[in-house]
């Protein structure tokens, strides 16, 4: 007798359940989406998006709200207030530290039946990003960069009789190959560079530590790690080679990010190491754009990153419901490629890179990219995002020979240790 009414309570609860349900969506539901970027062509795409969405659901009212001043600020002020958004789109960085207010994303894909389907077509490791203490699944990647991508002017290199690089080069063959390319004209003065980056002595070296073995936190998360010996001897490396650079590298101040790209897009660097987010204006380039294989050897290739994922905060189960199956949607395939076709990231997804609506951002490259896939490395946390322009700082003191790589990484190691430290006492 016990054991019936058992059942029949557990089919009441599901009938109920069920009923809840639909009658969650028997009037339009509202979701507030905060989308931080509001102009331009990245507005335009959400707002696309958005309504298309709204067309294909019409029980569901998605709105496109901008958070004004500053995004912490405003973000913090409107969770403690009650009044966060349904929906929020940003890095790590801002949306872990809220991990208890936010809806657990492969729960609600489990439940539709489609966790699998989902996190299997991830770039690896990119979920780790999103995934707070504990194993919850915070969001759902839209995108990721594939930092540390070698671009070449294959012109540059037909002009100077140097073969493109082959499969399994290494630092070393790129310094033997960037000097080859190198150019003075009568007067001595430098026109023509071997190599360059988005930021070179951060990028750059942040590839050598990374590819020498080393990583910069513990795999718990919760100790920031530049005091180890491969991070010294990546750091070392590093310095040399920029102060034996001889005009291989293209190295301008610290602060000007744009030396180096706008260099290579005018024709003038060999080589120029970026994210995958730069390609729409690399192939701006009036030149025979293309894409090398990943370095090997000692210094290896490392494709890092972690962009933009949708997250729902906690709110009512009809609400929670509506903003999870609108973030849902946005990160299909067919979605995420339109979205990522204007802000030039690789998709998390990664059938959305073969999708046709991503084909232009590739250029005809895709089989060149997916071969960084195996070398993508997360970044896992809150506090090292937050501790990149401490540590990046100091790369800089290192690089113009203010400081010994020593006392930067002693340095760095005492001003971003207490970030993890707030960061974990707080989950």
């Amino acid at each position: 007798m016990l054991r019936k009414r058992i059942l029949a309570l557990a089919c009441l609860l599901v009938m109920v359940t069920c009923l809840l349900s639909a009658a969650s969506f028997a009037q339009p539901v509202d979701v507030k989406f905060a989308y931080p970027w509001g102009s331009g062509d990245r507005l335009a795409i959400a707002t696309d998006l958005v309504e298309d969405f709204n067309r294909e659901h019409p029980n569901i009212r998605v709105e496109i709200i901008h958070p004004s001043g500053s995004l912490d600020e405003w973000l913090a002020i409107n969770v403690v207030a009650g009044t966060a958004p349904d929906v929020f789109i940003h890095r790590p960085g801002y949306t872990l530290p809220y991990a208890d207010q936010l809806v657990d994303m492969g729960a609600f894909l489990r439940r539709q039946g489609t966790y699998a389907e989902v996190f299997d077509d991830m770039v690896p490791g990119v979920i780790e990003s999103y995934t707070a203490p504990g194993g919850k699944i915070i969001g759902l990647p839209m995108n990721t960069t594939l930092a540390s991508i070698n671009y070449f002017n294959k012109d540059r290199f037909a002009e100077g009789g140097v073969a493109d690089p082959h499969e399994g080069w290494t630092w070393e063959d790129l310094e033997i190959i960037g000097r080859k390319l190198v150019r003075f004209n009568s007067a001595g003065v430098q026109t023509q560079w071997g190599a360059t980056a988005l930021t070179p002595r951060n990028f750059m070296l942040e590839v050598a530590v990374l590819g020498n073995g080393a990583r910069w936190v513990s795999d718990d998360g919760r100790i920031f790690l530049p005091d180890v010996p491969e991070t010294r001897e990546a750091m070392q490396w590093a310095v040399e080679l920029f102060r034996q650079n001889g005009g291989l590298f293209l190295v301008g101040p610290a602060e000007d990010r744009q030396l180096g790209l706008s260099t290579f897009i005018a024709g003038n660097v060999g080589i120029h190491i970026d994210g995958s987010y730069r390609l729409p204006a690399l192939a701006e380039g009036d030149f025979d754009l293309r894409v090398a294989p990943p370095l090997f050897g000692p210094k290896r290739s490392v494709t890092r990153g972690a962009n933009h994922a949708m997250v729902v905060f906690q709110s009512t189960p009809e609400r929670e419901q509506a903003a999870a199956t609108f973030v849902a949607w946005m990160a299909e395939p067919p979605q995420t490629a339109r979205y990522n076709l204007v802000w030039g990231n690789f998709n998390a997804r990664l059938s959305a890179n073969l999708h046709p609506n991503f084909a232009p951002a590739l250029e005809g490259l895709e089989r060149e990219f997916l071969q960084y896939i195996p070398y993508f490395e997360p970044i896992v946390n809150a506090p090292y995002e937050q501790a990149q322009d401490i540590w990046h700082g100091y790369v800089n003191q290192v690089a113009d020979g203010l400081m010994p790589v020593e006392s930067a990484i002693l340095s760095a190691k005492r001003e971003i240790q207490p970030l993890f430290d707030e960061y974990y006492a707080r989950r």
